[in-house]
C-alpha cells in the first residue's frame, strides 16, 4: 500500500521501496476535549523514541527524508505529496482537533521494538510506551516474499 501510494505520486519504485521498508505507520491523533476551552495537546515527533533492544533512538522524521529527496532530484509535486501525506513533526491540537498521516520509524520490516510517545497537555509533559510493536513483514497477500518475481516485474 505504501509503495503504491508513493509511486502513484511520482516517486520511483526504488524510492517508494525505501520509504516502505522503513516501517511506515498511518495514524490519527485527536484531542478529545469538547471545545476550545479544553486543554491544548502538543506533539513533537522528535521526542518519540523506539527501542529495538539495543537502546532508544529517534524515529525517522519527514524533514531529513525531504532533504534527501530534494538532493536526489525528486519532483516538487512528489515532494509536496510526501509532505502533505506524512504527519507533521510538531503540532498543537485544541479541543476537537485531529490530524492524520504517515510517519516512518526507520527500522526494517519484521523488526520488533518498544515505542515511547511523548506529548504535552496544557504544557505538562506526558508519556507512554507501547511495548512489543512489530513492523509488518515483507509479504504479499498470497504469502510470497515481496521480492519474488511476478508477471509484471
Amino acid at each position: 500500500q505504501t509503495r503504491a501510494f508513493f509511486i502513484g505520486r511520482g516517486f520511483t519504485r526504488a524510492m517508494a521501496d525505501e520509504i516502505a521498508r522503513s516501517c511506515v505507520f498511518q495514524s490519527i491523533l485527536r484531542n478529545r476535549g469538547p471545545g476550545v476551552e479544553s486543554p491544548e495537546m502538543g506533539i513533537d515527533l522528535g521526542t518519540w523514541r523506539l527501542d529495538p533492544g539495543d537502546g532508544p533512538r529517534p524515529i525517522a522524521l519527514k524533514e531529513p527524508w525531504d532533504e534527501r529527496f530534494a538532493a536526489a532530484g525528486v519532483s516538487d509535486a512528489a515532494r509536496i505529496a510526501f509532505r502533505w501525506s506524512t504527519f507533521p513533526t510538531e503540532q498543537t491540537f485544541r479541543g476537537g482537533d485531529c490530524n492524520w498521516g504517515m510517519f516512518s520509524l526507520g527500522v526494517e520490516p519484521g523488526s520488533q521494538f518498544d515505542l515511547s510517545l511523548a506529548w504535552t497537555l496544557d504544557g505538562a509533559p506526558r508519556k507512554a510506551t507501547i511495548e512489543g510493536v512489530t513492523c509488518a513483514t515483507e509479504e504479499t497477500q498470497d504469502g510470497a516474499p515481496d521480492d519474488a518475481p511476478t508477471a509484471v516485474d
